[in-house]
């Protein structure tokens, strides 16, 4: 996985929290990033919003099941 700047937070009530998009407009801006990559970013962003709100996305459930084996 690669951080291209933006966050998805979910916290345990199931609220979601969207950060960083200040950071990856700056990232463009500054040419850390290409357009492409600006894109993509953004693409993943709704993409894994969208699977959160359909439920469908089972990464947050996955690793508190995976920890609590650990555990």
């Amino acid at each position: 996985m690669e951080d291209l700047f933006l966050d998805i937070i979910v916290l345990p009530t199931g609220e979601v929290i969207k950060k960083d998009e200040g950071e990856l407009q700056q990232a463009l801006e500054k040419n850390w990033i290409t357009p492409q990559q600006y894109e993509l970013a953004y693409e993943t962003f709704y993409r894994v919003l969208d699977e959160l709100e359909q439920g469908i996305f089972t990464l947050p459930q996955n690793s508190l099941r995976y920890r609590n084996a650990l555990l």
